[in-house]
C-alpha cells in the first residue's frame, strides 16, 4: 500500500478550498487558495491603509479586506503520467490515518519512499497527479 507524506509549507490551504486545475499546451496546472499567516495578512491591510492614506480598517473596501492575507497557489507540472480526480472521501479511502486532516498537499510514494507522484486533497475534491515533480508560482487574489 502506497503512503502519504504531507508536504508543509509556511502557509496552509484555505480550510474551504479544493483544487482547481486546467492543462493546456504548458502542461498541468492545480490551484489553491492559500492563507499567508496573520503577519501577512496584518502587513497586506498596513499596506492598503498607507498607500490610500487611511487611518482605519473599517475604511477598506470588503474585497481588499477579506483578500489581505491571502493568495492563490499554482504547481505547475509540464509533465505527468496520469489525474484522476474524485470526492475527497473515495480517494483518501485508499490511504490510513489522513481522512479527517485539513486540505493539504501529500506527496505520495511506494514502499521504497520513492515519489510516486502529488495528492492534492481539498475541501471536497481528491486530486492524484502521477509526476516526479512541479513548480510553484504564488499570486495575489484578483
Amino acid at each position: 500500500m502506497n503512503e502519504l507524506q504531507k508536504i508543509d509549507f509556511s502557509w496552509k490551504i484555505e480550510s474551504c478550498s479544493d483544487p482547481l486545475f486546467c492543462y493546456d499546451e504548458y502542461g498541468l496546472k492545480v490551484s489553491f487558495m492559500i492563507f499567508m499567516g496573520k503577519e501577512i495578512r496584518q502587513s497586506d491591510i498596513s499596506k492598503w491603509l498607507s498607500l490610500y492614506n487611511v487611518e482605519d480598517e473599517l475604511q477598506i473596501p470588503d474585497k481588499e479586506y477579506n483578500h489581505s492575507g491571502y493568495r492563490i497557489a499554482n504547481f505547475s507540472f509540464s509533465g505527468f503520467h496520469s489525474m484522476y480526480c474524485t470526492d475527497r472521501e473515495s480517494g483518501l479511502a485508499a490511504y490510513m490515518d489522513v481522512a479527517s486532516d485539513p486540505p493539504a498537499v501529500y506527496r505520495e510514494v511506494n514502499k521504497e519512499n520513492n515519489t510516486l507522484g502529488y495528492v492534492f486533497v481539498g475541501h471536497d475534491l481528491f486530486l492524484s497527479v502521477k509526476a516526479q515533480a512541479y513548480c510553484i508560482d504564488i499570486h495575489f487574489l484578483q
